[in-house]
């Protein structure tokens, strides 16, 4: 069997430069830098297998006229919210995901959200392009956070 492999938008990590199937078979690969919503009944009507990350897969996109070879979408996340899993079960459309993906980034970009609410990270850039500048004027913006610590509508201070 031959497969055409169609990445509907470049992921972060690059795709290996070859795919191993088993039984061995050839395949053509081809890989969008950008989704482009009108452009996509063209971009996957030839593929066997779809690899997406966010890019919505319709049922209208399943349906056989749209994508008549389609067997396989990939989606290279944790879930498979893109992807229209009924429209896929009607066609016996296999669809995977990549579990653990974001098994550093999450935790590490919540431990990053709490220093930046903690050291009131958004507030001091606000406050530091603000024009007439406090910053620039006084050297510091100390008397600021008592302000905006009242006016807050919820105490996260």
């Amino acid at each position: 069997m031959h497969h055409e492999i169609v990445a509907l938008e470049r992921i972060r990590k690059p795709l290996p430069p070859q795919f191993t199937f088993s039984p061995p078979t050839t395949y053509n690969r081809t890989i969008y830098d950008c989704p482009k919503p009108d452009k996509l009944r063209e971009r996957v009507h030839n593929a066997t297998i779809n690899l997406v990350t966010t890019i919505k897969i319709t049922a209208e996109i399943l349906s056989p006229d749209v994508t008549p070879n389609l067997k396989l979408v990939a989606v290279m996340a944790t879930g498979t919210d893109p992807v229209d899993l009924e429209a896929c079960k009607k066609r016996n459309i296999r669809v995977t995901n990549a579990p653990g993906t974001n098994l550093d980034a999450v935790p590490e970009h919540a431990i990053s959200l709490y220093f930046a609410a903690r050291r009131r990270t958004v507030l001091l850039d606000g406050l530091t392009r603000r024009e007439p500048s406090e910053w620039k004027e006084k050297k510091t913006l100390t008397g600021l956070f008592e302000v905006h610590r009242r006016e807050a509508s919820v105490d996260v201070w």
